[in-house]
């Protein structure tokens, strides 16, 4: 559901269609798919430019997040039909101010406003990703606005005091 063969072909639109450019995208955590996702790196001649770095523990995942310039969450629907949800990794890359690409999959659109705090892009569609991924490299004097926007919709909706303070008050208005 991450999606991630996903985003390692827009990477690789990226590399060719913008050689000048030093794009390096680095894939946090493990799955199943792990050997796929290396082979797929193989045949797109990309290893140069992915880093696998496996499962990171939390303060780990900070630092990365600390470092990146735009976050990309590709997420999917399985062929099953599940989803997941909002990826717990999209509200922390907008907590930290990062502009974020991802998709048009389950409760993805409740966070991230498409051309405010990121872009979002059907599930699947390697060129939608790697446009919008482009588009952010060319343009990083967006990265401030998009950055802060998320920060103010994850303080807004996502801070454990406000929703609290919204719950007791909305328990009193009931009761």
């Amino acid at each position: 559901m991450k999606g991630i063969i996903y985003g390692i072909e827009a990477v690789a639109g990226l590399i060719q269609t913008c050689p000048d450019k030093k794009i390096h995208y680095d894939i946090i955590g493990d799955g199943p798919l792990r050997n796929e996702i290396s082979m797929k790196l193989k045949q797109l001649d990309i290893e140069s430019h992915v880093t696998l770095h496996g499962w990171k523990d939390q303060d780990s995942v900070t630092g990365y997040l600390d470092q990146a310039h735009i976050l990309l969450t590709p997420s999917v629907t399985a062929a099953n039909g599940e989803t997941e949800g909002i990826p717990n990794v999209l509200k922390e890359a907008m907590a930290v101010g990062l502009p974020v690409v991802s998709t048009v999959h389950s409760g993805i659109p409740e966070l991230v406003e498409d051309g405010v705090s990121g872009y979002l892009v059907p599930e699947r569609d390697v060129r939608a990703l790697s446009d919008r991924l482009s588009y952010l490299i060319e343009h990083p004097d967006r990265w401030e606005a998009m950055g802060q926007a998320g920060r103010k919709k994850i303080e807004e909706d996502f801070d454990s005091e406000k929703i609290t303070d919204r719950l007791v008050k909305l328990y009193q208005e009931i009761s």
